[in-house]
């Protein structure tokens, strides 16, 4: 494709994709169609079509582009790198964006309550299948990364990955949900105290300790 038709495919995919979160935050997912997406953007369904499958296809592209825009998803990419320095510092940076300002107010937004009610009912499988995969993917990527960390000798060697990926995924649904139903100026003003302290529990989540009956 050349140079320029690659730029405006690009153009159109981003427009596409600013459309469509504005119109499943005003009006949800099942009552907006490809169509008032089109007209929103500028362009035909076959425009749509060029790039997402369907409709649900472009919520996850969002959903994704989002992360990758907001979440520093480059740092959690960066932690799963073997030849990094130091991937538990990029962890760590990966879990402080969900305190950051403008992340607070996306998780308050009307679009993640969309996103909530798709994946805790039953109006769509299909698109709850779809996120249900990326959670687990997601959980893949930590695992690797916890991996990584503890070949560098960051954590300990006898680190129970399932254990660790658990509490790690218990403590970002936790704040996910306090940012939502609470004043976040304690959570923000403290959030990387709260992180060093998960990962002084992470540290306790080894073999000995289990073999020993020690957990905390």
């Amino acid at each position: 494709m050349p140079r320029r038709t690659l730029e405006n495919a690009m153009q159109t995919k981003k427009k596409i994709l600013e459309t469509a979160q504005r119109l499943f935050s005003r009006r949800g997912f099942e009552r907006t169609s490809l169509s008032d997406i089109a007209k929103g953007a500028g362009c035909t369904r076959g425009a749509i079509y060029w790039h997402f499958e369907n409709k649900e296809e472009l919520l996850m592209s969002l959903l994704e582009s989002l992360e990758q825009e907001q979440f520093g998803m480059e740092f959690l990419n960066d932690a799963c790198d073997p030849n990094s320095y130091n991937p538990l510092s990029k962890l760590k940076k990966w879990l402080s964006a969900l305190c950051d300002e403008k992340n607070i107010a996306l998780l308050n937004s009307t679009l993640i309550s969309m996103v909530i009610m798709i994946f805790n009912g039953g109006s769509n499988p299909e698109l709850k299948e779809m996120m249900q995969e990326r959670r687990i993917q997601k959980n893949e990527l930590i695992a690797k990364a916890l991996k990584n960390i503890v070949s560098k000798g960051q954590l300990p060697s006898d680190l129970i990955i399932d254990l660790a990926v658990e509490h790690l995924c218990v403590f970002i649904v936790g704040t996910f949900h306090r940012s939502r139903v609470t004043n976040t100026n304690v959570l923000k003003n403290n959030f990387p105290l709260f992180i060093e302290l998960e990962f002084k529990a992470i540290r306790e989540l080894t073999e000995e300790k289990l073999r020993t009956n020690s957990l905390p």
